[in-house]
């Protein structure tokens, strides 16, 4: 069978030598019919198969080139989108690091989000530039603000911060307005470091949606020889992994004991 025949012969013998015994098969029809003294017989049955042969042949060649085509034309689309997206992705960093500047600020000019891929469709080489985010990076950026507020935030290492933080972080604030850099968050861990003894902190509650993520926290330590905690919200963008703009409140600390029988100062 043609199975058998092609199962241990390497191209092109598997695609030749099929036709090759056809071919041998006509001519050994027409040699038949031929001695046996019907050449008129043998004409038409010859010229039949001869036609049912070039019939396949061209069907054959007609789904090589369908396949060659559709093949073709998907590679062209993914090229033409790879493009598009790496354009857009390059066109998206530059303007979010003009974004950073004063003059951009006073103008008002904010940060790009991310697209998604629903508004565009196709299948693109960076999702970064396009893609919404999926579930499974919502519980990453989640985790990227739980160990900024239980591990890093409370670690003595300066650069701490630099793995979860963006250089460029846009950092609101009620008395100082936008502050770019990691200035304010170096400020809090200085405090919390240096004014609590043996502070801790503690992510009580987390909702993330898109690149947002709201962080809820309460910051426990000993104070004057008290022990004392503070509420605090965070909400902050992430992109890439690190976070690029917050805005984060810090209650008053209050005694241990009032925490569960009055509201603390969460603002």
């Amino acid at each position: 069978s043609q199975a058998q025949l092609r199962g241990g012969l390497p191209e092109p013998w598997q695609t030749i030598l099929p036709w090759f015994i056809r071919g041998a098969l006509v001519a050994l029809l027409i040699c038949a019919t031929a001695l046996s003294g019907k050449p008129f017989g043998s004409a038409l049955t010859a010229a039949f198969v001869l036609a049912w042969l070039l019939i396949r042949a061209a069907a054959y060649v007609i789904l090589a080139f369908l396949r060659l085509a559709v093949a073709l034309l998907r590679t062209s689309l993914r090229v033409v989108l790879a493009v598009v997206a790496l354009i857009a992705y390059i066109g998206r960093s530059l303007w979010n690091w003009l974004a950073g500047f004063k003059w951009a600020e006073r103008a008002h000019i904010g940060r790009l989000g991310s697209i998604d891929l629903d508004e565009v469709g196709g299948d693109i080489s960076h999702p970064e530039a396009f893609v919404g985010v999926d579930a499974a990076q919502l519980e990453r950026n989640k985790e990227v603000m739980r160990r900024l507020y239980e591990e890093a935030l409370l670690s003595p290492d300066s650069t701490a911060l630099d793995g979860l933080v963006a250089a460029d972080l846009l950092d609101h604030d009620e008395r100082l307005g936008r502050v770019i850099g990691r200035g304010l968050l170096i400020e809090l861990r200085e405090h919390l470091r240096f004014t609590y003894t043996d502070p801790r902190v503690h992510v009580e509650r987390q909702v993330a949606e898109n690149d947002l993520v709201v962080t809820r926290f309460m910051i426990e330590g000993t104070r004057d020889r008290a022990p004392v905690v503070l509420h605090g919200v965070d909400e902050s963008r992430l992109c890439d992994g690190k976070v690029v703009e917050r805005t984060g409140q810090v209650g008053e600390p209050a005694p241990v004991e009032l925490r569960d029988g009055a509201t603390v100062g969460v603002r």
